[in-house]
């Protein structure tokens, strides 16, 4: 297969709709937002000044929801979303991402996985920044190439249920739930 080249527009809410579709999807973040809303609830339950409570699930939302995440996206990309355009060239080995200010080749090894949305690719890596590759205005072969790339190199995976979001939330509401329950045996022993 010979190396593929495209060009990657993504628009500030194909960068928006990723960040608030990981915040759902993250286990921590719906940890931060179930812990929130615990809190909330105990709050309500025995009676608390709204002042107390509010603050800890406010919080929850932001983190919970992503739009904490979204302001700094914006900051970085939405006032600037001509930095965004990269050209992406790719082939067996990996792939070579140009953007106006920089120009990075990587190995298909430095990411763990690629997942595809109706309007982008995600490459996740634990060694360096996630790519956010748009698929608008890119032909369909050369998105079947693309993926054919990211099958071979046995990244592209299918969406992950909402599971270990779901046991995140309800972990944090949990702890939220039990801590005046620990502090108040932990006071009297």
């Amino acid at each position: 297969m010979t190396a593929i080249r495209f060009v990657s527009r993504p628009s500030f809410g194909d960068l928006a709709r990723v960040t608030l579709e990981q915040a759902f999807r993250s286990m921590g973040a719906q940890a931060v937002h179930g812990f929130g809303w615990g809190v909330a609830a105990f709050g309500l339950l025995v009676g608390v000044p709204a002042d107390v409570w509010i603050p800890p699930a406010l919080l929850g939302v932001l983190f919970g929801t992503g739009l904490f995440s979204l302001f700094f996206q914006w900051w970085i990309h939405g006032r600037h979303s001509e930095r965004l355009v990269e050209t992406v060239t790719a082939d067996e080995a990996g792939i070579v991402i140009e953007a106006p200010e920089s120009q990075v080749r990587q190995a298909w090894t430095v990411y763990r996985d690629a997942r595809e949305t109706r309007d982008v690719f995600i490459l996740s890596s634990i060694r360096t920044m996630g790519q956010v590759l748009a698929k608008r205005g890119v032909s369909e072969a050369a998105l079947e190439e693309f993926r054919s790339l990211l099958r071979a190199a046995n990244l592209l995976r299918k969406p992950q249920t909402g599971t270990r979001a779901i046991v995140g939330f309800i972990g944090g509401a949990l702890i939220a739930l039990s801590l005046p329950f620990v502090a108040g045996i932990a006071s009297f022993g």
